[in-house]
């Protein structure tokens, strides 16, 4: 129920009454219904400030909305403990902090307080809003760990397994890091359609930019499909290097979602072609890699913020490597944090972590010629800006 809507049924209720003896009476009721509060908890941290008799105060959020504890030794108090908790427990920061609570006035409380207890009356309310306050500003804190662990750890299965497979091959592994700054352009159309336009710099130790564009049709508001073209440019000895080179992609999607309450998830069905003309070894030169690219992402819409944790999951499976056969290429876990600036502008914060595996062909001293098998672990964080038109 609203908090105006409870407001308004405590002024109902203390209208049946024009003595006030008869509404004590009620406060001390409202006090005597008032869950039990545990010993515990009855410390210094907890008891409020400005009070004359003892008030103890505790708050904790469950699933987006604060819930009060709260006890008293004086039962004229507690039944004003009672009253604030019945008010405000069960609601969003937001709403806790936002709304006027006029019921106070209207059944003229205070008048009918002593200046020390009308005072203790505001020490509480301050605290109750201090802790709604607190929560809103660290929502980290109450988010629900759990959540965000168990899809953690659903998103890594699929790399917890094939890493064990491959553990036993002989292996050269390196680490690597990286940072990726992306800037996107979305224009809506009418029937379905958004264009795209996306800039990414990739920097250290790899200097790389792919430029994109894309066009996405949305025949139902479960599925997506799109295509689109990447210009690669890669300088692996830096902007400068003069053996940089050009590569191209084209990428063809198939995308379905759904919206859980909170959640928002989809898999995307990606269709990679990869033109790789730089290529000078054993394979062919001027060949196209062609790559499926699976990718589950899963959403939290944070109440009440303009913030969302973002976890994902891609699978990448090579299709057509002449040589080496159809394997798993590379894994991407990755969470990061979403903010919803406005209407027109997103930021995205990431961390993603790539296990790329590659076989390649080479020639021994003998003459003979033997796959190898690499390993690289990339640690990448992503900053991400999106404007919508």
């Amino acid at each position: 129920m609203e908090i105006n809507l409870i407001q308004d049924e405590i002024i109902e209720e203390f209208s049946s009454f024009d003595d006030w003896m008869d509404r004590y009476g009620m406060l001390i009721d409202y006090g005597n219904g008032l869950e039990p509060f545990p010993e515990s908890a009855k410390t210094e941290q907890n008891l409020i400030d400005g009070c004359q008799s003892k008030v103890w105060f505790t708050a904790e959020m469950q699933d987006g909305k604060v819930i009060y504890h709260g006890d008293s030794d004086a039962i004229l108090v507690k039944g004003i403990v009672a009253l604030l908790i019945r008010v405000l427990s069960g609601h969003t920061p937001k709403e806790i902090v936002d709304t006027e609570l006029y019921f106070i006035d209207e059944i003229n409380l205070r008048e009918h307080l002593s200046p020390t207890r009308s005072n203790g009356l505001n020490a509480m309310l301050k605290q109750m809003r201090l802790f709604a306050l607190t929560f809103s500003q660290f929502w980290i804190m109450h988010l629900g760990f759990k959540k965000i662990l168990s899809l953690v750890g659903l998103l890594l299965l699929p790399y917890w397994i094939y890493a064990q497979e491959i553990a036993s091959t002989d292996t050269t592994s390196k680490q690597t890091a990286e940072v990726h700054v992306i800037a996107s352009f979305v224009k809506s159309f009418d029937y379905g359609l958004k264009l795209t336009l996306e800039e990414e710099i990739r920097s250290i130790p790899a200097h790389r930019s792919h430029t994109t564009i894309s066009l996405a049709y949305t025949p139902i508001e479960y599925l997506s499909l799109s295509a689109g073209y990447v210009l690669k440019l890669y300088g692996n000895q830096g902007w400068d290097d003069p053996n940089k080179f050009l590569r191209h992609r084209v990428n063809v999607d198939a995308t379905g979602q759904v919206t859980l309450g909170q959640w928002k998830l989809s898999l995307r069905e990606r269709l990679m072609l990869d033109a790789r003309a730089d290529e000078i070894d054993l394979r062919e030169k001027n060949r196209v890699d062609y790559t499926l690219r699976s990718r589950l992402q899963a959403v939290y819409a944070i109440p009440n913020q303009p913030l969302s944790i973002v976890a994902k999951m891609e699978v990448f499976n090579t299709l057509n490597a002449k040589y080496y056969g159809q394997y798993i290429s590379e894994l991407r876990p990755e969470i990061g944090l979403q903010w919803k600036v406005d209407k027109k502008n997103t930021l995205n914060l990431a961390y993603r972590y790539n296990y790329v595996y590659s076989r390649e062909l080479d020639v021994l001293d003998s003459g003979a010629i033997a796959l190898t098998h690499a390993y690289t672990h990339k640690h990448v964080v992503l900053l991400t800006y999106k404007f919508d038109y």
